[in-house]
């Protein structure tokens, strides 16, 4: 991050000093702002940093390693949901990531967009690169079944979509 010196001056500091981990972390593939918290999700490891009274040389740091590989991470509603290789997709509830029952078949596909669906933000729209949309009720996911249904699974889904701001 940029710190501000005596002279006013910015600086670059590191926080991997910060980290009590022995090995490369590799890239930092996504970071989210949650409730305070600042999230860094490599493939590896996800490093939570809460910096108590703004105080940025002591942070609450918390690590949580992945069994395989963390793939794919996104934030709806300020929830994050991360896919992992092994399990499938979990959800932090602020504490940790837990396991969604019924998730297991995303784990060897790509989740490329997770979007609110409806207007009170209890469905996500979910669109995996090569097995089409679902919708993810809290509960269960349900195959979202389109006219383009057949067009998204032949041409590979790729990179995140949005919400248009009329709500579409």
């Amino acid at each position: 991050f940029l710190a501000r010196k005596d002279n006013g001056q910015l600086s670059y500091k590191s926080l991997l000093p910060l980290l009590n981990i022995n090995e490369s972390i590799g890239h930092v593939w996504y970071t989210f702002n949650y409730h305070g918290s600042v999230i860094f999700i490599t493939d590896r490891f996800i490093f939570s940093f809460t910096f108590p009274d703004n105080s940025y040389n002591s942070p609450k740091i918390k690590t949580w390693f992945a069994e395989e590989r963390f793939r794919i991470a996104h934030k709806v509603n300020n929830d994050i949901y991360v896919l992992e290789s092994a399990r499938g997709l979990l959800k932090f509830d602020g504490a940790s990531f837990n396991f969604i029952p019924g998730s297991e078949f995303f784990k060897n596909h790509t989740i490329y967009s997770m979007l609110p669906y409806n207007d009170d933000g209890s469905e996500i729209l979910i669109a995996t690169r090569k097995i089409g949309l679902f919708i993810y009720d809290g509960k269960k996911f349900k195959p979202f079944k389109t006219e383009a249904d057949s067009f998204i699974k032949s041409n590979s889904l790729y990179l995140p979509g949005t919400n248009l701001t009329d709500g579409n």
